[in-house]
């Protein structure tokens, strides 16, 4: 789901409170206030590139191309769990309908208890 830009620009005034753009080393954690779950490797690509412009902060519209690439990353996971539920619950199922209704009631082995 895609943070609107009214929401990102607030968060990263908060950040930025001498108007001078963000400290490169707060990317990852101002991404992840806006509920955005960059990866470690993904964070160090954005401060490689951040410095590249500036050694010192990131600008908003820097930083708007850094959300974009998150949220892009973030779509592509969320296809991948949405599979992988959908097996686990193939998987319990086929489970369950070969435990008998006998079997499924009675207690729990005494290593459980």
């Amino acid at each position: 789901m895609a943070v609107p830009e009214e929401e990102i620009h607030e968060v990263f005034k908060l950040f930025d409170q001498d108007g001078g753009g963000i400290k490169i080393k707060e990317i990852g954690t101002v991404l992840r206030s806006l509920g955005l779950a960059a990866s470690e490797d993904q964070v160090r690509e954005f401060i490689a590139d951040a410095k590249t412009k500036d050694p010192n902060a990131v600008q908003f519209p820097d930083f708007m191309e850094y959300v974009k690439r998150s949220e892009a990353m973030e779509a592509t996971k969320s296809g991948d769990v949405a599979k992988e539920m959908a097996g686990m619950k193939t998987g319990i199922l086929h489970f369950f309908d070969k435990l008998s209704t006998k079997t499924m009631r009675e207690s729990p082995p005494d290593s459980v208890k």
